[in-house]
């Protein structure tokens, strides 16, 4: 009996590309005010103000990923030092992109970064797709 051929797997989109600003990292997103809870830093706001200016330039539309099953993404994170840690910085810039977008960020099911030295232009740049959500032991 010939082996059973697997079916191709389907034709991924084409990336969506987008550069941020580089975000604070998680120690400086939030602190704490008594009787209020958690507040966003001054450094988050601007964050989130410089980034959403850079993807109004770039032309990235609000919304439209509210359907999407998962997603999967490919970062550089390009820092000043080699003291910076780039693992500190995914959760700001996956909550700014989830929010974005309108997808909750547990749909960030892939993701795969590289940290670069940049002391002259620190940044994030970030290719992201819609996928399907992978079923459990893929």
């Amino acid at each position: 009996m010939p082996a059973r051929k697997r079916p191709a797997p389907a034709p991924q989109p084409d990336p969506l590309v987008i550069e941020l600003p580089l975000p604070p990292s998680v120690n400086n997103m939030y602190f704490n005010v008594p009787g209020v809870g958690r507040v966003p830093t001054p450094e988050l706001r601007a964050f989130k103000r410089d980034a959403a200016k850079r993807l109004g330039l770039q032309n990235v539309p609000r919304g439209g990923w509210e359907h999407v099953e998962a997603v999967h993404w490919d970062g550089r994170f390009y820092v000043p030092t080699r003291g910076s840690d780039a693992d500190n910085l995914i959760k700001a810039w996956q909550d700014f992109v989830a929010d974005w977008f309108g997808v909750n960020d547990n749909k960030f099911e892939d993701g795969h970064y590289a940290r670069h030295i940049d002391p002259d232009n620190p940044r994030v740049v970030v290719k992201l797709w819609p996928a399907r959500r992978r079923e459990r032991g893929e």
